[in-house]
């Protein structure tokens, strides 16, 4: 099974990939814009050589008094020529624009493959953090519902931060109502939890009954409230 890891290594190999391929197309267009130019210049040159031979011969002819319409006739095949060159050129040129129109397709063709990674490896880890979030609420969820059903860590995982020390001596100061049968009920409830940490919650709920129980009963007679 390919790991995370891999499949990163595999795209850094593609994404190079793609990147070596746009930069041989670029030296490729290059080239070929050279010889665009070494074209220009070479068909430049052989004008020139056709011009002077051309203009050399026109010269002899009217020098031997030749006849017009062969000098005319010598002066057409020279435009004739000269028109066959340039087209000749025109057309090898038009070859390699071609050639370079293909080379720079294939070049956005490469940009847009690597656009296509670069966005799969986007929705890739926004799937791979999904995962984990789901997996995470997963097992949040399972830890709670089994705190639910069981009380074991109720304490320890849901009211955790917002349990305090409980101190009677705090309690009993400026508190008229308070007495030693008061007192050692509380104590006896608080000893509990010290003496058995890992009482479960029904336990501590029926404790907790008891106490509230004991406390109404020694309070009866001090308040107009009867239970």
């Amino acid at each position: 099974m390919a790991t995370n890891d891999d499949h990163k290594e595999t795209l850094q190999i593609m994404t190079e990939k793609q990147l070596d391929e746009q930069e041989k197309l670029k030296q490729e267009i290059q080239q070929l814009q050279d010889e665009i130019e070494k074209m220009k210049c070479k068909a430049e040159e052989i004008e020139l050589i056709e011009e002077r031979k051309y203009n050399d011969e026109i010269e002899k002819m009217k020098n031997k008094t030749q006849d017009i319409n062969q000098i005319q006739a010598t002066i057409d095949q020279y435009k004739f020529n000269k028109r066959m060159r340039e087209f000749d050129v025109l057309i090898q040129i038009e070859k390699t624009k071609q050639q370079i129109e293909r080379a720079k397709q294939r070049i956005e063709q490469a940009k847009q493959r690597m656009i296509e990674m670069k966005y799969q490896k986007i929705r890739e880890s926004i799937k791979r953090k999904q995962r984990m979030t789901e997996e995470e609420d997963a097992s949040s969820t399972e830890k709670r519902r089994s705190v639910f059903t069981t009380h074991y860590n109720f304490y320890d995982i849901d009211a955790h931060d917002n349990l305090h020390s409980f101190d009677i001596n705090e309690i009993l100061k400026d508190n008229n109502y308070f007495n030693d049968n008061i007192f050692n009920y509380i104590e006896h409830y608080s000893n509990q939890f010290s003496s058995y940490p890992k009482l479960n919650e029904e336990e501590i709920q029926k404790e907790f009954d008891q106490l509230i129980i004991n406390l109404l009963n020694t309070l009866n007679n001090s308040t107009l409230l009867k239970y």
